[in-house]
């Protein structure tokens, strides 16, 4: 007993002197330059739904971490654009400020509202190159005057990139096509990404970067993987997470399509399990819904019962098919709520 209250006062002291030190080295080098490691959990940075229920659990901490960079890739048309504006419309609804880097000048308003964006609470910035979208986000020192300062530092919440391969390098758009420098867009991508991750260190700031996949030319039948993303390596190594988004089919409705299911693979992810893999139904009218992906688990946990077409819940008929079912719950949020509550129960037992 004796020897255990010993080495409790001896932690307690250590926990001290280290608690110490970090007071002046926050005293000595500005606020944020060191803190403890258990002080320093995701839970305690802040979290970002990323929109969907099921990506969310994929990922593991419920979200895009606070702090951290992102990487959304695949084909075209594969959901990368969506899946950003639902990270932006999570941000607007906790009252936050986001940025939209529009650098493929495609950013749909219509589509965006009928998602559930605030189209004039989004920032878009129309920057003249990459090194500039690097200087808006991080700050600049090249002025005479006084630094400006990046979007970071003035408390933006969320900043997406749209996309990496139209990060294009002042000396690109300068020069003539005969004389493009080969590795300047990797160049930039590689210092750009230096100087965010510095800039990040204990902020609260999330950066999606979206960026396409491009068949690998240098590549032969047997070796390697066919497939390659823009701005070299460096975005590989520096993000935190990286998702992939891949089409598997279409949505069909009388005839007609209504969207696409994708399959999005968590490529990597330093902050909790990599390679879990969800399906997420993207539905042009208005993105992912919440409520398609409640009633999906509700029919795999049998929490919803099945019945030829028919669907219920407790003995209560909720429609003859999925859209109807869906329909149904968003005009009775109490009974879809319970149906929810129902589901997250699952999860917790498990």
């Amino acid at each position: 007993m004796l020897k255990k209250d010993s080495e409790t006062k001896k932690s307690s002291a250590v926990h001290q002197e280290l608690e110490k030190i970090v007071e002046n080295l926050t005293k000595d080098f500005g606020e944020g330059t060191a803190t403890l490691l258990g002080e320093n959990s995701f839970q305690k940075q802040g979290v970002l739904s990323t929109g969907s229920f099921l990506l969310d659990r994929a990922i593991g901490t419920g979200g895009y971490v606070h702090g951290k960079i992102i990487e959304i890739f695949g084909l075209q048309s594969s959901g990368k654009s969506t899946l950003s504006l639902h990270a932006v419309k999570e941000c607007q609804k906790l009252g936050k400020k986001a940025v939209y880097f529009d650098l493929e000048n495609s950013l749909n308003i219509k589509y965006s509202k009928d998602i559930g964006v605030k189209t004039e609470e989004l920032i878009v910035p129309y920057p003249s190159s990459g090194e500039e979208v690097f200087n808006m986000i991080v700050g600049d020192d090249s002025s005479k005057k006084e630094r400006r300062k990046g979007l970071i530092e003035v408390g933006v919440d969320l900043i997406i990139i749209d996309s990496v391969s139209n990060l294009i390098p002042r000396a690109q758009l300068e020069a003539s096509l005969e004389k493009q420098r080969v590795g300047s867009h990797a160049a930039l991508m590689s210092a750009g990404l230096r100087k965010l991750k510095s800039a990040l260190t204990n902020q609260k700031t999330i950066v999606i970067f979206i960026n396409q996949v491009r068949k690998n030319i240098s590549t032969g039948f047997f070796t390697g993987s066919p497939e390659v993303t823009t701005g070299g390596m460096a975005l590989d190594f520096d993000s935190d997470l990286r998702i992939k988004l891949k089409v598997k089919e279409k949505l069909v409705k009388d005839d007609k399509s209504i969207g696409i299911k994708i399959e999005a693979k968590i490529i990597k992810n330093k902050l909790a399990t990599p390679d879990r893999v969800v399906n997420l139904e993207i539905i042009y009218s208005c993105g992912i819904q919440k409520k398609r992906e409640i009633f999906d688990l509700a029919i795999e946990k049998n929490i919803i019962q099945k019945s030829g077409n028919w669907y219920s819940f407790q003995e209560q008929r909720l429609g003859n098919g999925k859209e109807a079912v869906i329909n149904f719950l968003s005009d009775n949020l109490k009974l879809y709520e319970e149906i929810e509550k129902k589901i997250l129960e699952t999860f917790e037992e498990n």
